[in-house]
């Protein structure tokens, strides 16, 4: 008799564990339903709201992400914000500030993806493969400058001569647009011309 008690308390107990696990499992599949819906737990106000969720990535990426202009961290995140609009903007050393007023709306995803244009001209290519004498414009639009007989010059696939950088054309990408006017010859090699001013 005592062991079947026993054994009736031990079933009552697996029963009571298992109803609770079922019970817990189901609670927490519906808080995390709720949390991927936008739901958030208000503490200022001590209530549960919904939210809109903004998702900001940028090119280049660790950008500075500016809220309503108070720095909220960086880009390739996601934030959760309540219902409103909001002033986006978003900063990198060297490049063009991006901005942008948008709606959140709740339980919609807004997602953003800004392009950051550089300010300044890419001229790695060009000082890598090694140019010699610039010379600037009067207008100070354009940059003249030579490409000598080199190996750099070979492994950027140019050819050795004298060549334009237009700083006012916004090129593919924002390049800016490098010309080759002339190339070296058996007679002229620019490189050894001792100034192109």
């Amino acid at each position: 008799m005592k062991l079947k008690l026993i054994k009736l308390k031990i079933v009552q107990q697996r029963v009571l564990i298992a109803f609770a696990s079922v019970i817990l499992i189901v609670g927490l599949t519906i808080i995390s339903v709720q949390f991927a819906q936008g739901y958030r737990f208000n503490f200022k106000h001590k209530q549960v709201e919904l939210t809109g969720l903004l998702v900001v990535k940028s090119k280049p990426p660790a950008a500075q992400l500016f809220l309503n202009n108070k720095l909220t961290g960086a880009t390739d995140t996601s934030l959760s914000l309540p219902k409103g609009s909001y002033t986006i903007k978003i900063t990198k050393p060297g490049y063009q500030i991006w901005q942008k007023e948008l709606p959140i709306d709740k339980g919609l995803v807004t997602q953003v993806e800004a392009r950051l244009w550089p300010i300044s001209p890419d001229l790695s290519k060009i000082t890598y493969a090694g140019a010699i004498k610039p010379v600037l414009s009067p207008l100070r639009n354009e940059i003249a400058f030579v490409l000598p007989d080199s190996e750099a010059v070979i492994d950027w696939q140019l050819d050795p001569g004298l060549y334009i950088l237009d700083l006012s054309t916004q090129g593919f990408l924002n390049k800016k647009e490098v010309r080759l006017i002339a190339k070296n010859t058996q007679k002229v090699k620019f490189h050894e011309v001792i100034s192109l001013e």
